[in-house]
């Protein structure tokens, strides 16, 4: 048994699944993932959002990308430079729900 009261094939059985190892740090996970995807549209995209010229909307695919990415590897980090990658990853994230409906090519 550990921690969680499982035993270990119960803890593989759960956690040691692809999406239970994502879960593990959901945070770093979702970020990397959905950055990696942001930050690639913003480099191959073919169209635009309306109210978006072509540049600003690459623009800012890229900076929100870019700012997931970080955050998905803030660990080794001072205090100070993890709470500004924050405030920047949960911004991305706003800027990612205002957006949902835009995202695609």
């Amino acid at each position: 048994m550990n921690y969680t009261g499982k035993t270990k094939e119960e803890y593989k059985d759960t956690w040691g699944t692809p999406v239970g190892k994502d879960c593990v740090s959901l945070d770093t996970t979702m970020c990397r993932w959905l950055g990696e995807r942001l930050v690639f549209l913003s480099l191959h995209t073919s169209g635009r959002a309306i109210g978006f010229s072509e540049k600003r909307w690459k623009e800012e695919l890229y900076a929100n990308g870019i700012a997931l990415v970080r955050w998905a590897h803030h660990y080794d980090l001072s205090a100070d430079k993890q709470t500004v990658l924050y405030k920047g990853a949960q911004g991305a994230l706003r800027w990612v729900a205002r957006n949902l409906g835009r995202l695609w090519d």
